[in-house]
């Protein structure tokens, strides 16, 4: 596991302790500088985030279900506190496996921490 990913889950750990919920859309009603946009983004953008002026905007595709939504909701959260330095963050539907270290992977690795994982474990990605 590289280091970037044991920040990230370090990092969901932490949202988790701090605001008590693993429910993205809570988390994200309680982040400063976070707002969340519905849109039909298509066929194979399932959502995306970007930086501007200090605000993360995440925008999600209106045309995906509950499950889906929670995820990447979650995924783009990791972005917001984690990868703010990149460019616009496009998670694709149809995407290949993210790189160790790149921002999709450290996003991911957020995800599956706050989503999946029970308190005080964590898991290990397979690439």
């Amino acid at each position: 596991m590289s280091y970037d990913s044991d920040r990230a889950i370090e990092m969901a750990r932490y949202v988790i302790r701090r605001y008590n919920t693993r429910d993205p859309w809570e988390l994200v009603g309680k982040l400063p500088n976070v707002a969340v946009n519905t849109v039909d983004l298509g066929a194979n953008i399932q959502g995306y985030s970007l930086i501007s002026r200090r605000m993360s905007i995440i925008n999600l595709n209106e045309n995906m279900n509950e499950q889906e939504t929670n995820d990447v909701l979650a995924h783009e959260i990791g972005h917001s506190l984690l990868t703010r330095d990149t460019s616009t963050n496009y998670f694709y539907k149809n995407a290949s496996k993210a790189h160790i270290g790149s921002s999709e992977y450290v996003a991911n690795s957020f995800m599956f921490q706050f989503i999946l994982v029970i308190a005080g474990t964590s898991i290990h990605l397979i690439v």
